[in-house]
């Protein structure tokens, strides 16, 4: 059982302000897209992105079923869970070696998964029957009982991260961000070079000074710098004289 995804519920601009920020189709990914980060680093949610009720209380049932499946361990006895592995195992693979009889690889099973998550155990065989499972494994011979282990461990690990990720979620304050100041227009910024080159072309005639040629872009950023500190230069020089 995957973590439950809800139907968005906040306005349509807060539900994806940016790329997802980790892989996968989860819960804690859709959520964590309407964060933004401020430059002291921490996270936030702007106003009027941040979680509803009914979010809270859908990540609240999140994190008590993943939570429910961690505490879900394979008993030291095997149970029934190891007989089901091995069944699967045994039938829907390739045998290694064909030699092996069901019993040992039961055998096998019933040492290396008890105190895995029993549900984690389930997810692990149903990605390896629907070729999900990572690229390394066979998808032609049965997979060792160590393999079916570090499956279930990364699917732990997965599920524990989805948990914790969606606490520091809920943890999250909503707040009223800034206006951004407002940038100038390419016509704004041609108008005060236009400006610059004037005062420029008025400090160098009274200095005795050659006009300034423009030739493209670059120079007439390097145009207006120079013509600042030009006029800098005269108005520091007149207020002396």
């Amino acid at each position: 059982m995957g973590p439950l995804i809800p139907t968005p519920s906040t306005p349509a601009a807060c539900s994806q302000r940016k790329p997802n920020a980790a892989a996968g189709n989860s819960l804690s990914v859709a959520i964590e897209a309407r964060t933004i980060r401020l430059d002291a680093g921490a996270y936030v949610y702007p106003a009027g992105c941040g979680l509803t009720q009914a979010e809270r209380r859908t990540i609240a049932h999140t994190m008590a079923d993943i939570a429910g499946r961690l505490a879900q361990p394979v008993p030291e006895d095997g149970g029934q869970i190891v007989a089901w592995v091995a069944g699967q195992v045994h039938t829907s693979f390739k045998a290694r070696d064909v030699s092996a009889t069901k019993q040992q690889t039961y055998d096998g099973f019933l040492i290396a998964l008890p105190g895995r998550s029993e549900p984690a155990v389930r997810e692990a065989v149903r990605r390896l029957l629907r070729d999900e499972a990572p690229p390394e494994l066979s998808r032609t011979f049965a997979p060792t009982p160590a393999e079916v282990s570090k499956l279930t461990r990364a699917i732990e690990g997965e599920w524990r991260l989805e948990h914790d990720r969606l606490a520091w979620l809920v943890s999250l304050p909503e707040v009223e961000l800034p206006e951004p100041e407002p940038q100038p227009t390419p016509e704004e910024m041609e108008r005060v070079r236009e400006r610059v080159r004037r005062l420029t072309a008025g400090a160098a005639s009274r200095r005795g000074l050659p006009p300034i040629e423009s030739t493209g872009a670059h120079a007439r950023v390097a145009e207006a710098t120079k013509a600042m500190k030009q006029v800098r230069a005269v108005s520091e020089t007149s207020a002396h004289e």
